[in-house]
């Protein structure tokens, strides 16, 4: 039986950090003022890259909350990840 847990495959990730990564450099998202606002046309694009042109392999169509959720999911682990680099350095230098 297939899991029925919304999950986020690599293409759609790339996508979403591509499309966001885009937004933010040239200042688009932060002219938008709400989350929904900032997630929804990221949410779209996402799902017209991915789940129109294929519903079979990408069987889910995300929410722009679904984005929101997936985007600091991102930042935290992007964080702890930096965290962890920070501190095996400065082990190694002690």
């Amino acid at each position: 039986m297939p899991s029925r847990r919304k999950k986020w495959t690599e293409a759609e990730e790339r996508t979403l950090i591509d499309k966001y990564g885009e937004m933010v450099s040239d200042g688009t998202l932060a002219k938008m003022k709400t989350r929904e606002k900032k997630f929804k046309p990221i949410a779209c694009y996402v799902n017209s890259v991915h789940h129109v042109q294929d519903p079979i392999a990408y069987r889910w169509q995300w929410s722009w909350k679904d984005v929101s959720t997936k985007v600091q999911n991102m930042r935290h682990q992007y964080l702890l990840v930096k965290q962890k680099i920070k501190k095996q350095q400065t082990r190694r230098w002690c």
